[in-house]
């Protein structure tokens, strides 16, 4: 199964040495098999706590490896009944027909290789606790601990904060003149409580520093604040 790059993050951002708030094992096999729905708190204690958190994603993984397998058996039962069938068809048929002159080999076309295009570093901004600003956007913080972001193409996860909608949302990121470096649209969804949006954003050539992200739901949504550094 390919690397999720967020999920590495969430293994080593929240630490819990202490366990302190989490569900016992049963709990994390009820998740892992989704019979608890997406709007149950728990879920959002295993977004905000790593043990729990790498707990939950080698339960998952198990089963997604036993649905695989089960898959893969019914493939190929399916398969080695199909291939009996066409057998006997095949043996069938040639009673009744001679072949033609042999088909000359066609020739092999080319193999045309795909450049890979590199999504980017992956980052997370966690806007959760921000709050909307009346008036003209980016004159006030709402977010007072600072995260943040490399200096580089970077693959943004943005989890927006709590009740957010789902849907188009704005997206303004400025440096501190109020100067607007990026502008963006991105469509946000819903995933087991969280409202989160991910969008490519290409900062390479901004100067390290503090900047602000400046966004809402389009079109005359409130608009909130957050701060990051960039680095």
């Amino acid at each position: 199964m390919p690397t999720d790059p967020i999920e590495q993050l969430l293994l080593k951002a929240y630490p819990n040495p202490e366990r302190k708030g989490c569900p016992g094992s049963a709990t994390l096999d009820a998740l892992a098999a989704k019979t608890i729905p997406p709007e149950d708190p728990l879920w959002q204690h295993i977004w905000k706590c790593s043990p729990c958190f790498a707990e939950f994603r080698e339960k998952r993984d198990a089963r997604y490896a036993r649905e695989a397998a089960a898959r893969r058996r019914r493939i190929g039962y399916g398969s080695a009944a199909a291939a009996v069938v066409l057998i006997s068809f095949g043996a069938t048929m040639t009673r009744f027909f001679t072949p033609n002159k042999p088909v000359s080999n066609l020739p092999t076309p080319p193999t045309v290789q795909t450049p890979f295009l590199s999504p980017g570093v992956a980052a997370v901004l966690n806007l959760e606790g921000s709050s909307p600003v009346r008036g003209n956007p980016g004159r006030q913080s709402s977010m007072p601990e600072l995260q943040r972001i490399p200096r580089a193409k970077v693959q943004l996860t943005i989890y927006l904060p709590r009740g957010s909608e789902d849907g188009e949302y704005e997206l303004r990121f400025e440096d501190f003149q109020g100067r607007v470096v990026l502008s963006n649209e991105a469509a946000a969804r819903i995933e087991n409580g969280l409202t989160m949006l991910r969008i490519v954003v290409d900062m390479a050539s901004f100067p390290v520093g503090e900047y602000r992200l400046n966004f809402r739901r389009a079109p005359a949504g409130s608009w909130h604040v957050a701060n990051f550094n960039l680095e």
